[in-house]
C-alpha cells in the first residue's frame, strides 16, 4: 500500500498528505465546491440515467435538408455531436461560472477568476460559418444559407416517433 510505504519512507510527506487531504475535504464538504476531481464523489456516486427523447440536428443549405444518408459514420457523428456540444456549452458554463465564483469568493481569490473564462463569446453566425467548413454539401454551395433545426423522437414500439422541431438558428446567410 502507497501510504504504508510512504510513512516508512517520509513520516513528514505520510501526515502532510493525510493532513491535505482532511483538510481540503473538509472545506469541499462545507463549502459545497469540489476543485479537484480526485474526490469528486459526485461524478460516480449515483445511476446514469439515459433518456428515451433522442435529438438530431438537421441542417438545411439553401433551404434544402442535408442528406445524411451520403455521409459516412464518423462525418455523421461529427457535425451531431459539434452542434450538441456548442449548445450544452453555452448552457452550462453560465452555471459553472456562478458555481466558482462562490468558491473562488470564500477563499478570497475572486480577483483571479475571469469570466470570459467561462463564457463562449462566440455568436450563432461565427459558429455556424465555421461549421460550414466542415459540413462538405456547404463546401460547394455559394452563397449559403444555412439554417439548423433540432428534432426530437421518441423509440416506441420498435420505431422513432418524432416529438417536435426547434428551430437553433434560423437561416444565416453567408459567402464562402
Amino acid at each position: 500500500m502507497f501510504l504504508k510505504q510512504l510513512y516508512n519512507f517520509n513520516k513528514f510527506l505520510f501526515y502532510f498528505l493525510i493532513l491535505s487531504i482532511l483538510g481540503s475535504s473538509l472545506v469541499f464538504y462545507n463549502w459545497g465546491a469540489v476543485a479537484t476531481p480526485i474526490y469528486q464523489y459526485g461524478m460516480f456516486c449515483q445511476k446514469f440515467h439515459q433518456s428515451d427523447t433522442q435529438s438530431v440536428y438537421q441542417f438545411y443549405i439553401n433551404s434544402k435538408p442535408i442528406n445524411y444518408s451520403n455521409y459516412n459514420q464518423h462525418d455523421m457523428d461529427l457535425t451531431q455531436e459539434i452542434v450538441a456540444n456548442y449548445l450544452k456549452q453555452k448552457k452550462t458554463n453560465p452555471e459553472i461560472f456562478k458555481t466558482m465564483n462562490g468558491f473562488y469568493t470564500k477563499v478570497g481569490l475572486r480577483n483571479f477568476l475571469c469570466e470570459e473564462r467561462f463564457l463562449n463569446l462566440k455568436s450563432d453566425k461565427e459558429f455556424i460559418t465555421w461549421l460550414a467548413k466542415i459540413i462538405p454539401q456547404a463546401a460547394t454551395a455559394n452563397p449559403i444559407n444555412l439554417s439548423l433545426e433540432q428534432h426530437n423522437y421518441v423509440y416506441k414500439n420498435k420505431q422513432f416517433i418524432k416529438l417536435n422541431s426547434l428551430k437553433i438558428i434560423d437561416s444565416l446567410a453567408f459567402v464562402n
